[in-house]
């Protein structure tokens, strides 16, 4: 499957909620492929949060503004005081 998304670095842990007993635990796609850094553990290497931080982002501007998932919101360059942050 990773190869047919070219899906490189990926990893997977399931967790039973009950037991909180390790069911499955993948770091790597290849472990042991040299040309895509295969050998590190991406289920415990540190990373930026990426994406996965926009859903809580949105919520709290649902929750607490005018805005609803139908608004549309511009991406524009934003300027707060004197910082531009980009």
């Amino acid at each position: 499957l990773c190869d047919v998304f070219e899906a490189r670095n990926i990893a997977l842990v399931a967790l039973d909620r009950r037991t909180r007993e390790v069911l499955a635990y993948v770091g790597n796609a290849d472990y042991f492929a040299e040309d895509d850094e295969g050998s590190i553990d991406m289920a415990r290497a540190p990373r930026q949060p990426g994406s996965s931080f926009k859903p809580l982002v949105y919520a709290a501007l649902f929750a607490n503004s005018k805005y609803t998932p139908k608004s549309f919101i511009a991406d524009l360059p934003l300027k707060i005081g004197n910082a531009r942050p980009k």
